[in-house]
């Protein structure tokens, strides 16, 4: 999440979503943000672009040949 909100380019926005994912209560912060930013599908393409990329290199890391579906 914090990659994410710091790729954000509005700088007072990139503050908040950085400030909504500390402490306590981050999720749900974040997500409020994401609403009220209307970057809720920008963050979802976003987060499936890191999942993809992290099991991709464990795949790599381990020796196991990667595939969509």
């Amino acid at each position: 999440m914090e990659r994410f909100c710091l790729s954000v380019d509005d700088e007072d926005m990139r503050d908040d979503l950085c400030d909504a994912i500390r402490g306590r209560g981050a999720f749900r912060r974040f997500k409020d943000r994401m609403q009220l930013y209307g970057i809720a599908e920008d963050w979802y393409r976003y987060r499936d672009a890191a999942l993809r990329e992290m099991a991709m290199a464990w795949c790599e890391a381990h020796g196991i040949s990667f595939t969509e579906t």
